[in-house]
């Protein structure tokens, strides 16, 4: 079965180093906030990742985590969950929390860790100010079409944010040059959708059935209700 996915990209100028030497530094970061719909258009499934595809996360709705624990019984060996799985000699996707979608109509809120840009909470919410205790700045974002990347103004024509292998130009990591060994491609430095892999490149994150891989996706869900 398909399922309907929204997905928000965001961009910062730069990942600012957290240590002397920090080796994940460099410029141009940024992150990816994708939601997976249920039947009834409603989020279920929400994953963040960075645009490198490092510290992807899951955050699943508390109804389908409970008709997950209904049908599988409780979280197995090593999981917080019960909707997490675990298939031997592979890295598992990790569920980092869940969230509520009851009540009238919600949006989604993402906290992230300043500096680091990696997310701390995911809810769906009415009011997101209600959620923060004190707002130091405010910016509002510019909305724009994904393929807008491939055309940037640049030197009086227009070019590609992206190299040919999907690596954001002028945007490498010295932590690239130490995880080379592993085989991973340039770690650390953000990448165009399509080629971001995830969990040390063990899976594509733009694969169709990497939740249905690696998640314990409960019948119910399949059947469009999870109460």
């Amino acid at each position: 079965r398909r399922y309907r996915q929204l997905a928000y990209v965001w961009w910062f100028s730069d990942r600012p180093p957290m240590t002397p030497h920090d080796p994940a530094a460099g410029h141009i970061d940024g992150g990816t906030l994708r939601l997976t719909l249920d039947r009834s258009g409603r989020p279920a499934i929400a994953e963040v990742a960075l645009n490198c595809g490092c510290g992807h996360v899951v955050y699943v709705a508390d109804d389908l985590e409970a008709a997950a624990r209904r049908e599988f019984g409780g979280p197995i060996e090593s999981a917080r969950f019960a909707i997490e799985s675990r298939a031997p000699g592979r890295r598992p996707v990790l569920v980092a929390g869940v969230f509520s979608r009851d009540g009238p109509p919600s949006r989604p809120l993402l906290i992230l860790q300043a500096g680091t840009h990696e997310p701390l909470r995911f809810a769906m919410t009415t009011d997101p100010r209600s959620t923060i205790a004190q707002i130091k700045e405010e910016h509002a974002y510019v909305l724009d079409d994904y393929e807008a990347l491939d055309h940037m103004p640049f030197e009086g024509g227009y070019a590609s944010m992206f190299g040919p292998d999907g690596l954001v130009h002028n945007a490498g990591r010295a932590e690239g040059y130490l995880l080379a060994p592993t085989g991973m491609l340039s770690a650390g430095q953000p990448r165009k959708r399509g080629t971001q892999r995830v969990r040390w490149d063990e899976y594509l994150f733009d694969d169709p059935t990497l939740l249905s891989q690696t998640l314990r996706i409960p019948r119910a869900f399949e059947r469009g209700s999870t109460e």
